[in-house]
């Protein structure tokens, strides 16, 4: 084989990999009870509440610090009170890796179901949402932890979205 079919080959080896690497996530978003009326804010409390299923420390901790960063960091708030995001989980389905690896295809999928109550400074409810976030394939079954981020994601924009002062960065 000569250096440019060589390198061809590399290079269609590293896109090949480049696609799987990243896994397969999606994110939605359903709005359960819609905003009665959208204060434009510049901070929020995030609060975690008890959950609906059994959902281990560690993924309670990897979520919280994903909508932390999702918020804060890369969103439009500060921390504080001037909304106050209490969430819990409804479902949360690691799936198989093995399957998603080895089968592919939908089998083997992962999905989180997360409810968000939204609150002003009084603690009076504004709006209600449910953010799922959903693994389906990846590079040797892809990680769980691609789920979590597009449900974060999801409850970041939302708020962005209806509550925020400014766009959250991509």
């Amino acid at each position: 084989m000569n250096h440019g079919a060589r390198a061809l080959v590399s290079f269609c080896v590293v896109i090949v990999v480049a696609a799987f690497a990243g896994g397969c996530g999606t994110g939605h978003l359903r709005v359960v009870e819609p905003a009665k009326g959208s204060p434009r804010v510049a901070t929020m409390k995030i609060v975690a509440e008890p959950n609906t299923v059994a959902v281990s420390e560690k993924r309670r901790t990897e979520f919280f610090d994903r909508v932390r960063r999702a918020m804060y960091e890369k969103g439009p708030f500060k921390e504080g009170d001037d909304l106050t995001m209490k969430y819990r989980f409804l479902e949360f389905d690691e799936g198989s890796r093995v399957e998603r690896h080895l089968i592919g295809f939908g089998k083997g999928e992962g999905e989180v179901l997360v409810e968000a109550n939204f609150l002003d400074a009084g603690g009076r409810p504004l709006s209600k949402i449910e953010a799922t976030g959903r693994m389906s394939s990846g590079f040797v079954g892809g990680d769980f932890k691609d789920a979590l981020d597009r449900a974060a994601e999801v409850l970041a924009n939302y708020a962005a979205d209806t509550y925020g002062t400014r766009p959250v960065a991509k």
